[in-house]
């Protein structure tokens, strides 16, 4: 009997469907997958185009707002600049974007106590098919009219800071999504430098350039406070009595700080009190000469008829005055700094009581300021190639007693001696405080200039000074090591400067809409 063998025919037909079946799937799948992938890159592109958009929208707000002064002073009169109010579309490549800028206020910017001299940017970008949006909300400040120090030494070098401030701030949660990580500094940086030249204090010494290298005593900043001292070009530090190794306040020098720095490879710093070679130094402040000489001119009022000095103005220039003394042979036998303290042999004397309501714009022009007597000033003291000179005697005139709040970031200044004792310096309320109830000027430290001390040459302070205030002197600052002279740090002031130099406050992406008014 025969029998046929079993066939498999029919088992191969069913692997085979299954087989088909499964690669089916299995290429559905991948199709999915890489159209999913697709479409995530193709999202991710648009985001990119977004973000690169919102980084150029802040690139070219910042070019705005350094372009020119008047642009500044539009900003901080409450006007906005045409074309940077929301009310202009720029196209560029795949995308395109909007810009809105405005000086800092309570609606902008909420829950921050120090909008003097702030503007903030708002920077919209989407891609082109405006499926995607990213908005960048961020806050400059004016360095070159806010100072950040207590004195500056100029050393007839200019400056620009190379960094303007941190890359990113802490992200508030209620008004942003997104804290960004990378990218955009670099790129708004190059683009900001690129429109404004960056000039660099010079770190080339010659043998005629032996002035350049400033000078100060230990033993002279032991009555500085409250706000650092910067220096363009290198610092020689001296301890010439071997008394003194005050840890206080920060340094900071684009160049050297002898006494300090050991280190030959640039930059350094301890972390605490000194930094030499420092991107950290503030660009140069610079005065506006002009603006200062009319209104010293005409009684404390600007071009526009805007009363800027309540006190008024006085302006003074070399035989300009019974009170200027042209030479020593006409002292009648004074011997106040007849040498170094005279540099060009004439003076203008001031013996004046100013009020503490009515601060004065005073003008030297190429004509030393000598301050003397029991004086309270109140204001700006400007010496344009000249020296301000304030005399020995302790001041104890009523006017220069009151009383002042401490900055609170004061303790910055006392980060190698500050514990959790309170009284280690002037406002010390303990560790990484100050105290929040008023700090007096009183009988025993009567303030003598309460304001600005700008002098292209020379500021000396001898026996009891005390400013409360800033100082910026082209050349060389000078106490008199032996008193007791005294330079607190007022952190409501401003300048008015020439140019714009803006210094990052804080960085965030927030969430936005495209003005409709653009679509």
């Amino acid at each position: 009997m025969k029998h046929d063998k079993p066939t498999n025919r029919g088992q191969i037909a069913v692997t085979a469907f299954v087989a088909s079946a499964v690669l089916i799937v299995a290429v559905g799948a991948a199709i999915y997958f890489t159209q999913k992938e697709d479409s995530k890159a193709v999202s991710a592109g648009k985001s990119s185009v977004a973000m690169k958009m919102a980084e150029q929208a802040l690139s070219r707000a910042i070019w705005k707002v350094e372009e020119r002064i008047q642009n500044w002073d539009t900003l901080m009169a409450g006007a906005q600049i045409d074309g940077y109010k929301n009310d202009q579309k720029y196209v560029e490549g795949d995308g395109e974007y909007c810009i809105d800028i405005a000086m800092a206020n309570a609606t902008n910017l909420p829950g921050d106590d120090d909008r003097a001299s702030k503007v903030v940017i708002t920077a919209t970008g989407r891609d082109k098919d405006k499926t995607d949006l990213r908005v960048l909300k961020a806050v400059y400040k004016n360095e070159n009219e806010k100072p950040d120090w207590v004195i500056y030494v100029l050393n007839d070098k200019t400056h620009k800071r190379q960094k303007r401030g941190n890359l990113c701030k802490q992200v508030s949660k209620k008004s942003a999504f997104l804290n960004i990580k990378s990218g955009f500094y670099e790129y708004a940086n190059a683009l900001a430098e690129s429109v404004i030249p960056s000039v660099q204090a010079s770190s080339s010494k010659s043998s005629s350039d032996d002035d350049d290298n400033y000078e100060f005593d230990e033993d002279q900043m032991r009555g500085v406070h409250w706000g650092p001292i910067c220096v363009l070009g290198s610092w020689k530090m001296k301890n010439g009595h071997g008394r003194y190794w005050l840890p206080y306040p920060r340094k900071f020098a684009t160049e050297s700080i002898t006494g300090r720095d050991t280190n030959p490879s640039p930059p350094n710093t301890d972390g605490e009190e000194w930094w030499s070679y420092s991107d950290e130094v503030p660009s140069a402040p610079t005065m506006n000469y002009d603006y200062y000489k009319y209104i010293a001119q005409h009684a404390g009022a600007d071009s526009n008829g805007n009363t800027v000095y309540a006190g008024g103005g006085e302006y003074h220039t070399l035989g300009d005055g019974s009170s200027c003394i042209p030479s020593h042979s006409r002292r009648k036998g004074c011997n106040e700094d007849k040498n170094e303290d005279d540099e060009n042999d004439h003076h203008w004397l001031i013996n004046r009581v100013d009020t503490a309501a009515s601060p004065r714009c005073y003008f030297f022009d190429n004509v030393n300021c000598k301050i003397t007597g029991n004086t309270f000033i109140n204001g700006i003291v400007i010496a344009r190639n000249a020296t301000v000179f304030i005399r020995e005697g302790k001041r104890s005139h009523a006017n220069g007693q009151f009383t002042v709040t401490v900055p609170n970031k004061a303790w910055r200044e006392y980060g190698a001696i500050d514990t959790a004792a309170s009284g280690e310096y002037p406002g010390d309320a303990g560790y990484q405080h100050v105290q929040t109830t008023p700090y007096t000027f009183d009988s025993t430290n009567a303030v003598t200039v309460k304001g600005i001390i700008w002098a292209d040459k020379k500021v000396y302070l001898k026996g009891g000074a005390c400013v409360y205030g800033i100082i910026v002197v082209g050349k060389n600052f000078q106490f008199d090591g032996g008193g007791s002279a005294q330079v607190f740090y007022d952190n409501t002031l401003t300048i008015k400067a020439t140019d714009v130099s803006l210094e990052m406050d804080t960085y965030n992406e927030v969430r936005g809409s495209w003005p409709s008014a653009l679509n």
